[in-house]
């Protein structure tokens, strides 16, 4: 192998000052990203009562193919309505994201809303769940959110009756997506 040492890499003929890397070929500098996958944008609502972990919807998934065996990856998924909700005083879900069909967890999530009057208790909010993974591999990796319920009820992509539309009015705005990104190490 050989090496190759220079202060500045410049272009040469581009008028953009663009330096191409050939098709099938890949350039690997420690930390920057490889590839980004965006996700399908997943709108239906989608609710739980289940006390084990399940899969919030497998057309949720995104899938992403490493380049190297060394890189990580960062997961993302954004949730733009979630909500719990319980007759009672306590609604509590955890939420994993599993690149194994729900086997392991690369990271769990707890979410919890309590009344200390006890008649009951909804909250909506946002959510983006975040890890890191490494999956040594060169083989497709598909992420995917799995959650069960400790009380009460979950639920996703809460449109709240209005047809799953988002504050600006922009019908369709209420999706969840994961977004994937390669980092070179």
């Amino acid at each position: 192998m050989s090496e190759l040492y220079v202060n500045k890499i410049l272009s040469h003929t581009d008028a953009n000052n663009h330096i191409e890397i050939p098709s099938g070929h890949t350039l690997y500098a420690p930390g920057h990203v490889i590839q980004t996958v965006i996700g399908p944008e997943f709108g239906t609502e989608v609710s739980t009562t289940s006390t084990s972990f399940v899969v919030i919807a497998s057309a949720l998934a995104a899938s992403i193919t490493p380049k190297s065996t060394s890189s990580k990856i960062i997961v993302t998924c954004n949730v733009p309505n979630m909500m719990l909700w319980n007759s009672s005083n306590d609604a509590r879900v955890q939420v994993g994201i599993s690149a194994d069909s729900g086997s392991t967890f690369i990271r769990e999530f707890n979410n919890r809303a309590y009344d200390y009057g006890a008649s009951g208790i909804q909250m909506h909010y946002s959510a983006s769940f975040q890890a890191v993974h490494s999956p040594a591999s060169i083989s497709q990796q598909t992420y995917n959110l799995y959650w069960h319920v400790d009380a009460g009820n979950a639920r996703i992509n809460d449109d709240q009756g209005e047809s799953n539309i988002g504050v600006s009015g922009t019908a369709g705005a209420l999706f969840s997506q994961f977004i994937l990104q390669e980092i070179a190490q």
